[in-house]
């Protein structure tokens, strides 16, 4: 029996940064900004790979769910020079997003929190690296108070 196109399996994609590796940044962040954070408040930082993209999303967030500061990060390869992308590993780019994202985070700690970020991507110089980043601060308390008011009002027309 000859084994079909179908019958192949599928190469699996490599995880650039495992659930363990992620945790373990976590925790170097709330230590690295542990004077900065309020009681309850939460660091946890998300990740995700594509063949060509690596993309953070690094997110401050209240005990209570009033406030959310959610700062996204991608590197994606049409934007990098070919011999940096053959230097550098996927892991590589990874990290050195998460940390772009962690510098953005210091500065906005350091000017009391009142630093604004932008709504739509904007591409900035990291080591190399070429990091589209965004930035907001959200209420998702009020976000979902909204959505019931908003869904109340829909049913009721």
């Amino acid at each position: 029996m000859s084994a079909t196109p179908n019958d192949t399996p599928t190469p699996q994609a490599e995880v650039v940064l495992p659930v363990a590796a992620r945790r373990k940044i976590e925790a170097r962040l709330r230590t690295r900004y542990h004077a900065y954070l309020r009681p309850g408040e939460r660091i946890a930082l998300e990740v995700e790979e594509e063949d060509d993209f690596v993309f953070a999303r690094l997110k401050l967030t209240s005990a209570d769910k009033r406030f959310a500061l959610e700062l996204e990060g991608a590197a994606i390869i049409q934007d990098q020079d070919a011999a940096f992308i053959a230097a550098t590993s996927p892991r590589d780019r990874l990290l050195a997003v998460i940390e772009f994202l962690a510098d953005q985070l210091n500065d906005y700690f350091r000017v009391q929190r009142n630093q604004r970020f932008h709504l739509d991507w904007r591409k900035h110089p990291c080591s190399g690296l070429t990091v589209r980043f965004r930035g907001v601060e959200r209420s998702p308390e009020l976000e979902d108070q909204a959505n019931r008011l908003l869904g109340e009002t829909s049913e009721e027309l």
